[in-house]
């Protein structure tokens, strides 16, 4: 237990789990104070392991910022066998990563979409999953930190068992570090890893290679490209990150006329009737510099489109850590939903230009905003348009480019 939390006496006064409704806190203080009592942590296994496992269930923006944490895992333990334990929507991710050599795809967990409809249906199957793995790994790590997964990792019968006590069940952990409220995620994932002797390099050089397949498919249907190229990804996981049709719409036809940009609309298969609302706004000037290409390209596709643009704009979502990833100058418009501190992305190199307007019911963790206006998403196209023209500016004029005035947060603002 870390020393600041003893100091500070209940575990639901002192922020120790990082539930919002005080009925889990409880709960998971409650289940943790029993479970301490029958069965104390063991000791932590300190010899180098040979396989080892990575639970990543949760989305793809989750998965992105782990990179890291998986290239420094190699290193430190250069022959060992690292594998992936994740959900159907990352796998095409993980597949690309040179560092992992098996992927385990758990279709129904908690992430799932209808997961509570079909709560019977993976419960058995997700336990089900741990037994058969049982004594292959020689550690594995739960990067989110929840009590299921603390128990699958002891059902699997693994001797080192890492992650979060946060979520919950740390008494079946082996190591665990302290939980740090709105920590930056890419800390925490370094602080995960210095639980277990293992440091993230602060700069170190990533990379996601998409692959030549679709490399070539992106460069044979762009052709020449001669103006900026500009790609806006137009969804988000949930509703309360959505930014209206209207104004992409607006934001749209500003950036192929007042820019001279090519701009291409990217998004999933259920984001296509939003696309088509969007081009049908646009007039035949603009109509003509604009390309919907939502619901067609692979996670590889977007990877590789990405990395070709000059900038790129999209919510807070999973497309938007890959663009930093790929190292595209991005601007990332923030809901009122989480911290953006906490889950900008970040990148090596690129510039990444965070959009957020600065309400008092943030961070409010709904994935619906319950308020008719939807305060935290009224960027409006002008502003969105002007932060991603100061980024199309040339790097050696980019200082002289004209400030970014919105309704900031204090501490965050617009960052670039």
């Amino acid at each position: 237990m870390c020393a600041n939390r003893q100091k500070r006496g209940r575990v639901w006064s002192s922020g120790r789990y990082r539930y919002v409704r005080m009925r889990w806190r409880v709960l998971f203080a409650m289940i943790d104070w029993l479970g301490a009592k029958l069965a104390p942590r063991s000791a932590s296994a300190q010899c180098a392991p040979r396989r080892i496992l990575i639970i990543q269930l949760d989305h793809l923006g989750d998965a992105i910022i782990s990179r890291p944490m998986i290239v420094a895992l190699q290193a430190a333990w250069p022959l060992a066998s690292i594998d992936v334990y994740c959900g159907a929507w990352t796998q095409d991710f993980f597949a690309r990563l040179s560092e992992i050599e098996q992927i385990h795809v758990s279709r129904f967990n908690r992430f799932a979409r209808d997961w509570r409809r079909m709560l019977l249906a993976w419960l058995p199957a997700y336990f089900y999953q741990a037994l058969a793995m049982r004594g292959r790994y020689d550690m594995a790590i739960d990067v989110r930190g929840e009590f299921p997964n603390a128990l699958w990792m002891c059902l699997a019968k693994i001797p080192r068992r890492v992650g979060w006590d946060a979520g919950g069940g740390g008494f079946l952990l082996t190591d665990s570090p302290c939980y740090v409220p709105e920590r930056a995620e890419h800390l925490s994932r370094r602080a995960l890893l210095s639980a277990i002797g293992v440091e993230i390099a602060p700069r170190s050089e990533l990379n996601f290679e998409p692959g030549a397949a679709a490399r070539s498919a992106i460069a044979q249907r762009l052709g020449e490209v001669w103006r900026p190229l500009v790609v806006a990804h137009i969804g988000a996981g949930t509703e309360a990150k959505r930014w209206s049709a209207r104004r992409w719409m607006q934001w749209a036809e500003r950036t192929a006329l007042d820019s001279d940009a090519r701009v291409i609309l990217v998004g999933a298969r259920s984001e296509c009737a939003i696309a088509h609302e969007i081009m049908a706004g646009l007039t035949p000037a603009a109509r003509a510099s604009v390309e919907d290409w939502t619901g067609e390209l692979t996670l590889s596709e977007l990877a590789a489109l990405v990395a070709k643009c000059d900038v790129y704009v999209g919510a807070d979502s999973g497309p938007a850590h890959l663009a930093a990833l790929v190292g595209a100058p991005s601007v990332v418009l923030f809901s009122g939903t989480n911290l953006a501190a906490q889950w900008r992305p970040h990148s090596n190199g690129a510039p990444v230009t965070v959009l957020r307007e600065s309400v008092a019911c943030s961070p409010c963790h709904h994935t619906r905003c319950p308020l008719a206006d939807h305060p935290c998403m009224q960027h409006t196209a002008f502003e969105v348009w002007q932060a991603v023209d100061c980024l199309l500016c040339d790097s050696k004029s980019r200082s002289e480019c004209e400030p970014i005035e919105i309704k900031q947060d204090e501490q965050l603002g617009a960052t670039r």
